[in-house]
C-alpha cells in the first residue's frame, strides 16, 4: 500500500538548529515565523535544542524490538507501524506530516548542519513513515519526486561563517549545493519534495543575503 500525507494547505513545519536564541539563527527563526504567521500561515515549530531534542536513534525508538537483533532503520519503521515510537518522534512526524511547506534552518559547522538536526532526520523519517513502499508498477523503492511525503515544498535557511568568495563555485570550501547535497537531495529529495536554499555569509559587514539558488 503506498505510503502517503496528504498536508493540510498552508500549514507550515519551521525546523531550526542553534543552541543559542540570542544570535542571528534566534533572529531569523523568530522573525521567519512572524512573517509566515502574519500571512495567514499556520506555523508549528520545532527548536530542537530548546526541546532538548534526543538526536540519537537507539533501542529506545523501537519498541518492543529493542534489543533485538537485526537492521535498525526496518525496525524502527516496525515500530512506526506498530505505533511503538517515543512520544517526542511521534510529535515530529505528526507536524511533519501536516505541513505543506517545511523548514529547515542552520548554521553550516563543518560543511555540514549541526549533529542534533541530522539525528531529527535519523529518528523522524523512519521506514514506513517517510519511505520503504514500492511502485506498483516497477517494483522498486519510491523516492525522490514520488516519496512518502510527496507534493511538498521545503526550504533551507542556511548560516555561514564564510563569504560567497570561499564558498562558492570556485571557493576553498566548496560549491554550496554540493556541501547540501545529502540534505537537498537525500533526505528532502528521497522524500518528494520541492527544495529550495537560502544563504547567510557573515563578513566583517552585518549579515546580508547574498544568494538564492533553487533545487
Amino acid at each position: 500500500m503506498p505510503i502517503t500525507h496528504p498536508p493540510t494547505p498552508g500549514n507550515v513545519l519551521w525546523v531550526t538548529a542553534h543552541p543559542r536564541a540570542a544570535s542571528l539563527n534566534g533572529r531569523l527563526f523568530l522573525e521567519g515565523v512572524d512573517a509566515l504567521s502574519t500571512r495567514y500561515y499556520q506555523v508549528a515549530t520545532s527548536d530542537l535544542y530548546a526541546q532538548g531534542f534526543n538526536a540519537v536513534l537507539g533501542d529506545g525508538d523501537l519498541g518492543d524490538l529493542a534489543g533485538v537483533p537485526g537492521n535498525l532503520a526496518v525496525q524502527a519503521g516496525e515500530s512506526y507501524a506498530a505505533g511503538q515510537l517515543p512520544a517526542d518522534v511521534q510529535a515530529e512526524q505528526a507536524k511533519l506530516a501536516a505541513a505543506e511547506l517545511l523548514v529547515l534552518q542552520f548554521p553550516l559547522w563543518w560543511y555540514g548542519p549541526p549533529a542534533i538536526l541530522k539525528g531529527w532526520f535519523d529518528r523522524v523519517l523512519t521506514d514506513q513513515f517517510a519511505y520503504g513502499d514500492l511502485d506498483p508498477e516497477l517494483g522498486v523503492p519510491r523516492r525522490y519526486g514520488d516519496g512518502g511525503l510527496a507534493g511538498r515544498r521545503a526550504l533551507v535557511i542556511v548560516t555561514a561563517g564564510e563569504d560567497e568568495r570561499s564558498i562558492g563555485p570556485r571557493g576553498i570550501s566548496g560549491d554550496l549545493d554540493s556541501l547540501l547535497f545529502p540534505l537537498t537531495t537525500g533526505c528532502s529529495g528521497t522524500r518528494g519534495s520541492r527544495c529550495w536554499i537560502c544563504m547567510w555569509c557573515t563578513t566583517p559587514m552585518p549579515w546580508i543575503p547574498r544568494r538564492w539558488t533553487r533545487r
